[in-house]
């Protein structure tokens, strides 16, 4: 989950005594002034950061690729562009945007994912034109050229995604080195994800952790660069892009103080909760509105 995308920092609120001037808490101190604050809860919201290219780009593929084949099949077949095929493109817009993002799936996983999504959206088609008795209206060719063809462009446009990434990320302004706070198993676990993308341009240089190396992953110790008081140097002496937060989510105040430090960085922050540390029975992660629960 990225930090600036859906995190929120709770604000102080501690009782001045009478004449005084409540003093700042200084944990907040850089984020009061540049985040906007929901004035009934005293809740300090980040700013959604704008979506990265390759997201963007794949959120236009999709629904355009749709459509523009709907529309070259049409002429190919020799028919008109009508008000019924019009219909049929505004349907499979809403339908298919946004477009998913599949560029760091495996390849099967990406044929499948893109299969399922299209045969739900045909489903959803037939059913409407059974609904309505509008089959009368298409060429039965344009449709099944149609219906075949179109998964068939989705998977080569995200095959094509994936190779200009790897592609890019081969480059040495394309590699983005990485540093994992926190050495438990979800810094692991986060570590071994980042090694897993390294054909994407991730470059895992290491953790910073202050706890003793002995309570810390086997597979973490030997690759700690130091403690969170070093956090500022390592991030300028290693040129580090990105820096993911793993730190339990009872160590709040700690974690508040990690963001103060790295305001004036020019990495990119991730925080990443653990929030099945807590024993929760069958617990799966959902997406409501962007508000992860």
């Amino acid at each position: 989950m990225h930090m600036s995308a859906t995190a929120w920092i709770p604000k102080h609120r501690d009782v001045p005594s009478p004449g005084s001037a409540p003093d700042a808490d200084p944990r907040l101190d850089g984020f009061a002034s540049t985040r906007p604050m929901d004035s009934r809860s005293g809740t300090i919201f980040a700013a959604r950061p704008p979506l990265p290219i390759s997201t963007f780009v794949a959120s236009l593929a999709e629904p355009f690729v749709s459509v523009g084949l709907l529309f070259l099949i049409t002429a190919w077949h020799g028919q008109p562009v009508d008000r019924a095929t019009m219909l049929l493109a505004l349907l499979v817009l809403l339908l298919t945007f946004p477009g998913k993002e599949h560029y760091y799936q495996r390849t099967l996983d990406t044929v499948t994912a893109i299969l399922s999504a299209w045969l739900v959206t045909l489903a959803i088609l037939l059913a409407s034109g059974f609904a309505t008795r509008s089959f009368r209206f298409f060429d039965e060719g344009v449709l099944i050229w149609w219906a075949v063809i179109t998964p068939i462009a989705h998977i080569a446009a995200s095959l094509l995604g994936t190779a200009v990434m790897q592609l890019h990320a081969a480059q040495p302004a394309g590699r983005r080195n990485a540093l994992v706070i926190g050495a438990g198993a979800l810094g692991h676990k986060v570590g071994v994800m980042l090694e897993g993308r390294r054909a994407y341009g991730h470059d895992l240089i290491g953790y910073v952790e202050d706890r003793d190396p002995a309570r810390c992953h086997t597979a973490t110790r030997l690759r700690l660069l130091g403690k969170m008081d070093d956090l500022a140097q390592v991030i300028r002496r290693c040129g580090v892009k990105d820096v993911y937060v793993t730190l339990p989510l009872n160590q709040q105040p700690r974690i508040l103080r990690l963001m103060g430090e790295l305001q004036d960085s020019a990495a990119t922050v991730y925080f990443v909760p653990d929030v099945f540390g807590v024993n929760i029975i069958q617990g799966r992660m959902h997406n409501l509105d962007g508000v992860p629960v």
